[in-house]
């Protein structure tokens, strides 16, 4: 456990013996808690430092896009295969074989992708590899791959460094379960070396994304919180005055659709800005949106799994201004 972690634990003694609580620090917690180490052949505690690492902020289209076109297209059955008990492995709620917590399927399907984009490029650049699958990572030569394959990322793909330091994490993530389930004690005893390489790139590459993002400049569309609120009040009004009319043409419904759906987001994220981004971008109507007499219109967030913080959040309640705006949109996007 880092010292960060132990000063985490100390602060929640402190807040329980005070009646307290910190939702920030509950839900440091409860991330840490998903990092619980996991020392099984490596030396070093390979679970708790991959787990330590914070995912990086990257563009979210610049990984796909620029993975597209090399990503593996057609994985052996030997791979589908490994994939699928990758992901039990890592989702289950009770695994004998893993220390820790599961993870969210959004994990385990981002370290899957980055598998394929790996072993894509490998099938691209070298041919005497053998099959394409996770007893690559046993192989003598996947430490020369792996460097290699993050100085392509960089110089040809221009690939940011958060999302190289990204990929690494994944990979350890994957290289985890083959040391568990998949390699021999040769190919064991290669990847040794592997996670080192990657537990290396990754720092490094970490290091350097966030010397990178001080010095980033701002965003040319960047807009005060001020600016947000003027922003949200003038769609507003232009969806209230096309409310007060009738919508006689296609052209007029399709343009009182897209206000609503602007005057939507726009009341999500400043109004009652969410913790969590997946919050608004998982949004659905009678799931996670609700809406009753009683209440009027509230985010329900209680479900398993729809929310990584809900046990110490619970439901978010719009009320007033907010419960207005999302029936001006109710109507607008009905109409």
């Amino acid at each position: 456990m880092s010292s960060e972690e132990w000063l985490r634990q100390e602060q929640h003694a402190a807040n329980e013996a005070a009646g307290e609580v910190d939702l920030v620090l509950e839900e440091q917690l409860e991330e840490d808690e998903e990092t619980i180490s996991l020392e099984q052949s490596f030396e070093v505690a390979i679970q708790d430092e991959m787990n330590e690492f914070e995912i990086l902020d990257t563009p979210e289209d610049e990984q796909n896009e620029l993975a597209r076109n090399y990503a593996l297209k057609k994985p052996s059955a030997d791979l589908q295969q490994q994939l699928r008990a990758f992901e039990e492995f890592r989702t289950k709620v009770l695994n004998s074989t893993r220390a820790g917590k599961r993870v969210q399927d959004v994990t385990c399907k981002a370290d899957q992708s980055s598998l394929l984009r790996f072993l894509g490029w490998v099938q691209a650049n070298h041919s005497d590899t053998g099959a394409l699958n996770l007893t690559i990572f046993g192989h003598v030569a996947c430490r020369k791959f792996i460097d290699e394959w993050v100085d392509w990322l960089r110089d040809n793909r221009s690939l940011s460094y958060g999302s190289v330091a990204n990929y690494a994490n994944s990979l350890m993530s994957v290289l985890l379960f083959a040391t568990a389930e998949v390699l021999d004690e040769d190919g064991m005893s290669n990847a040794e070396g592997t996670y080192q390489a990657l537990f290396n790139l990754r720092g490094q590459a970490e290091a350097q994304a966030r010397e990178d993002k001080m010095f980033k400049p701002r965003h040319k569309e960047w807009i005060s919180w001020d600016e947000c609120q003027h922003t949200r009040q003038h769609c507003l009004d232009a969806l209230q005055k096309a409310l007060d009319g009738p919508a006689t043409t296609s052209k007029q419904r399709e343009e009182r659709l897209m206000l609503a759906e602007e005057a939507g987001l726009l009341c999500l994220l400043t109004v009652l800005p969410p913790d969590r981004v997946g919050v608004t971008r998982k949004l659905s109507i009678g799931d996670t949106l609700k809406h009753n007499e009683q209440r009027g219109w509230f985010i329900d967030l209680t479900k398993e799994r729809q929310h990584k913080t809900a046990k110490f959040y619970g439901e978010i309640t719009w009320n007033g201004e907010v419960g207005w705006h999302s029936e001006i949109i109710w109507h607008g996007t009905a109409a």
